[in-house]
């Protein structure tokens, strides 16, 4: 966080609108940096990796998580696990979406998650994390449900 914070300072950056995106490995330090960071971040977009969290540090940042049906891993595969923590951050009073993108429609990999409709805007702003700062629905055809 340290060396973020640094960068932020150089360049000026409005940490308030910084979105945190990560897939597999980068999933799970997203989930990390944002569990010991709470409040801190516009949002989160994280794909396909997962960590153990107190949702409640989650109650102001909007999560946007995603994985492929067909991506194993950790026993009950990512989907089960995200969609859990998604569960539990709603529990808790936060925001959060998942995505369960059936029979791996993604591809299993970051170019797909990436392409979701929706996701970011033209001029590379997060779309997605706009809508649910504003309560708008970004169930995006038909995949997943607002938990």
């Amino acid at each position: 966080m340290s060396t973020i914070q640094e960068v932020a300072g150089q360049y000026d950056v409005d940490m308030s609108e910084v979105v945190i995106t990560g897939y597999s490995l980068g999933a799970q330090a997203g989930w990390e940096l944002l569990n010991e960071n709470p409040d801190t971040f516009a949002g989160a977009v994280l794909m396909s990796g997962w960590t153990d969290i107190d949702p409640s540090n989650f109650t102001s940042t909007p999560v946007y998580a995603t994985a492929g049906s067909t991506e194993g891993g950790y026993g009950g595969g990512y989907t089960g696990k995200m969609n859990e923590l998604a569960e539990s951050i709603n529990a808790a009073g936060g925001n959060a979406y998942y995505t369960d993108y059936v029979d791996g429609e993604t591809g299993n990999d970051h170019t797909g998650h990436y392409d979701t409709p929706n996701l970011l805007n033209e001029d590379g702003t997060w779309d997605i994390i706009s809508k649910m700062q504003n309560g708008e629905n970004v169930d995006f055809e038909g995949n997943g449900s607002n938990n």
